[in-house]
């Protein structure tokens, strides 16, 4: 990252948004290829400190998911973002990580996103319309995500609070490993609950099956009630 920044040392400083957007463009481009060189945390961080001086307009946006990975793009939102600011993203291709360490503000994804959308998420709102992939809500801290589609498996992986709701169907592993938080399947789900250690699970369709688990909450919707799958050992998390 230090190499990127003393080759683009104008990069951090975007002091007028309306007059100086062509440059903006000229130094986000030039950044496309390098910028995949560097770790995630180099991106996200690098992301971060230009978000903080930029101002988010449609133009910016539709290049920045037109030519960044979702790392970098989440840094950006990071930085950006107040907690009433609201982004639109229309995606034309699966962007993985969008919303990685959110803490703040709402972003609509307009299309389907790729995997592990709002990984680490801390706060704010995501709101996919379309489909999502694996690993929704891994390791969330806060926050809301809505997928209006589909998701993957591995829903809410080693999730610790928050809130999921998904209003088509989910893959396998809805909840591994959870210790807090909540998710809501509108649809069928393949595999629910496996070594869960807290939260709540709620599915509305069909499960195909329950994961072995020692805690959490896990309900199912059958002949017009809400049924509720008991635990099968209990273990008693410091």
């Amino acid at each position: 990252m230090r190499r990127l920044l003393e080759l683009n040392p104008g990069i951090l400083k975007i002091p007028d948004v309306k007059k100086e957007v062509p440059d903006i463009m000229k130094r986000l481009k030039s950044m496309t290829k390098e910028v995949f060189e560097y770790s995630i945390d180099d991106r996200f961080k690098l992301g971060f400190e230009i978000g903080k001086d930029i101002c988010l307009n449609d133009r910016i946006l539709s290049f920045l998911v037109n030519h960044f990975d979702g790392v970098l793009i989440s840094g950006i939102l990071r930085g950006a973002l107040g907690k009433k600011t609201f982004v639109k993203l229309k995606v034309k291709r699966k962007i993985n990580y969008i919303g990685y360490k959110l803490k703040r503000g709402k972003v609509l994804i307009v299309g389907d996103a790729g995997n592990k959308l709002g990984c680490e998420m801390e706060g704010g709102e995501i709101v996919v319309e379309g489909n999502a992939g694996n690993w929704v809500g891994e390791k969330m801290k806060g926050g809301r995500i809505k997928v209006k589609g589909n998701v993957g498996s591995y829903l809410g992986l080693c999730m610790e609070n928050g809130r999921i709701v998904v209003e088509g169907n989910a893959g396998y592993g809805v909840g591994d490993k959870m210790s807090g938080g909540e998710i809501t399947v509108k649809g069928d789900a393949k595999n629910v609950g496996r070594d869960m250690r807290g939260g709540v699970i709620r599915v509305f369709g069909k499960v195909q099956s329950f994961g072995y688990r020692g805690a959490g909450k896990v309900y199912y919707w059958k002949d017009g009630e809400w049924k509720e799958r008991e635990v099968d050992y209990y273990i008693y998390y410091r």
